[in-house]
């Protein structure tokens, strides 16, 4: 097949989906995915433990070709589908779950999929991409048959806030697929020494999004804003870089995947980068000491780690009203939050070298808040979404 078909080409040959032996490849399979340039989420967890667990359950695995990880994902047998193939329009047609960590139109609900509206019988299960803290009303527009939740007031949140559509009947508390593998990495590493640096992105700083891809162009007008003279200064702060390496630590730059388009405008002396802003975010935060972050639903995985973690919030006025497609939800940094908020340079620079000064362990009562927070520290998280797909099927 020719991957690099257009799509109208793909739609005009979609009917061919239709042909027996093309239809016995697929019919009942389930179809997983991440995003279309990046894996190592919710979805190729499940995937690898459906793979290890159940091997009769008919998978595939959707991913562009191009992407960094379709060798590594190859070379441990996964079931590869390339996202814009032919073969992806066929499997959508035939599956009967899409489970995704992302809700992107091109991978749930390709635009060619009216001409086939009668024939199309597939559900969506939603991962998640992170714990949804915050108030996400867009997750109204693209409803889910099962969304999987990992925190106690997360799922109460979609449940009883009237502003969801959801109810009990589509949420499900299982804790992420992607947990299991790392709570089992971190248990590997006794010493971590790195600093991870982290801000999420800003939508109002961003081109529009590429036509039926998950990807933002680069932005010309990013070098000016505000959010990059911010985190440039945190990057190449003498006082930061001195004090970790005087104590043992490495600085370590790993944007939100929206923003590696934007890397190069960033100088990075003495700050490591992952290769190509990938390589597996499991084994990043498994080597992490202390998170820096913002807004950013990292902070949740790393606060299940019961590692420290700093919030760099210079814009908090702004960030909920008009810098991101999201309001202020249930999470309160200052009352909820696995850490401590610092508002300038100073205060992010003098917490900082207090967690370096020992050993960075987080503090009793962030520890506590991480504790009651989560519904499960186990690694069954995928076992448990498995078996609620099942339930449904």
């Amino acid at each position: 097949l020719m991957h690099s078909l257009t799509y109208n080409v793909l739609a005009a040959l979609a009917p061919l989906g239709l042909l027996p032996f093309i239809r016995k490849r697929f019919s009942g399979c389930w179809l997983l995915v991440d995003r279309d340039f990046k894996a190592d989420d919710n979805a190729e967890h499940l995937c690898r433990w459906i793979l290890r667990h159940h091997p009769e359950q008919k998978i595939f695995f959707a991913l562009n070709k191009n992407s960094p990880d379709w060798e590594r994902l190859k070379s441990e047998k996964f079931p590869l589908l390339d996202l814009q193939s032919l073969c992806y329009s066929f499997a959508w047609l035939h599956c009967v779950w899409i489970i995704s960590s992302n809700r992107t139109g091109y991978i749930i609900r390709p635009f060619w999929r009216r001409w086939f509206a009668a024939l199309v019988k597939n559900r969506f299960c939603f991962l998640q991409h992170g714990v949804t803290k915050d108030l996400h009303l867009v997750l109204n527009f693209t409803r889910a048959d099962i969304l999987i939740t990992a925190a106690h007031r997360e799922y109460n949140a979609f449940v009883d806030d009237p502003r969801y559509v959801y109810t009990e009947r589509e949420v499900r508390l299982t804790g992420f697929p992607r947990y299991d593998e790392l709570l089992r990495k971190v248990a590997a590493i006794a010493t971590p020494r790195k600093i991870l640096i982290m801000p999420t992105w800003r939508k109002n700083l961003m081109s529009e999004l590429l036509p039926r891809t998950g990807q933002y162009p680069y932005s010309s007008r990013f070098r000016q804003s505000e959010f990059f003279r911010q985190w440039q200064a945190v990057l190449q702060a003498p006082d930061l870089q001195e004090c970790a390496k005087r104590h043992g630590y490495q600085l370590v730059f790993f944007p939100h995947p929206y923003l590696r388009q934007q890397l190069g405008d960033f100088t990075l002396s003495g700050v490591l980068q992952p290769p190509d802003a990938g390589g597996s975010i499991q084994d990043i935060l498994a080597d992490t000491a202390l998170l820096i972050t913002d807004y950013s639903s990292i902070a949740m995985d790393f606060a299940l780690l019961r590692r420290p973690i700093l919030y760099f919030q210079f814009d908090r006025d702004t960030f909920f009203s008009t810098d991101h497609s999201y309001t202020k939800g249930y999470f309160d940094y200052d009352t909820d939050g696995f850490g401590d908020v610092a508002l300038t340079h100073e205060q992010l620079f003098n917490i900082a070298s207090e967690y370096l000064k020992n050993d960075c362990k987080m503090k009793e009562e962030y520890r506590r808040r991480v504790d009651k927070f989560f519904a499960f520290s186990d690694q069954n998280n995928c076992k448990r979404v498995y078996e609620a797909i099942c339930a449904e099927s």
